[in-house]
């Protein structure tokens, strides 16, 4: 899954694992795209849950199409 931080908002998070994951999503990603693997994983995984549910980072939905077909999404603004 893909999250995008929303920097529009502010909160005050209780979890160690999710000031981590909002610390380094600053840190290295800013206002860009990225994965959980692209950090520790066991610390990602439990901070992301809080971050999600306090709306400080969006996920993008997983698009599925049928087997061996292309998927291609196109965003204009």
């Amino acid at each position: 899954t893909v999250f995008k931080r929303a920097v529009e908002s502010r909160y005050q998070l209780r979890m160690k694992a999710s000031r981590y994951v909002l610390k380094e999503v600053d840190k290295r990603f800013q206002t860009f795209p990225f994965t959980i693997r692209a950090m520790d994983e066991r610390q990602a995984r439990m901070g992301v849950v809080e971050c999600i549910k306090h709306e400080l980072l969006h996920q993008y939905p997983v698009m599925y199409e049928r087997e061996g077909a292309h998927v291609a999404h196109f965003k204009c603004t």
